[in-house]
């Protein structure tokens, strides 16, 4: 059988989600199964390639623990946050 590199993870809800399904021995086909989701989707999330819209994460959150908060931790969030920062800056405003 051949081992595969796992991808780097891209956010907080990605890794999260990787160690809660490790931690139950589940896969990514299985939560898929469990919580009826559109084929692949699971596998975007766990790539950090997408994240679970609300009614997603709070299903994740009660089915395998993990806080909404962790999805909100992605690269576009902190990408908001920086150019924010930056107009915020440039307008002489304190955030």
């Amino acid at each position: 059988m051949a081992t595969r590199r796992l991808a780097t993870h891209s956010s907080v809800g990605a890794r999260t989600l990787v160690d809660a399904l490790r931690k139950r021995g589940w896969t990514k086909h299985r939560l898929t199964k469990e919580l009826d989701l559109p084929e692949g989707l699971a596998s975007r999330w766990a790539a950090g390639k997408a994240v679970p819209g609300l009614t997603y994460a709070l299903l994740l959150e009660e089915v395998l623990d993990i806080p909404i908060a962790a999805w909100a931790d992605t690269r576009r969030m902190r990408a908001v946050r920086r150019r924010r920062a930056r107009l915020a800056k440039a307008m002489g405003k304190k955030e």
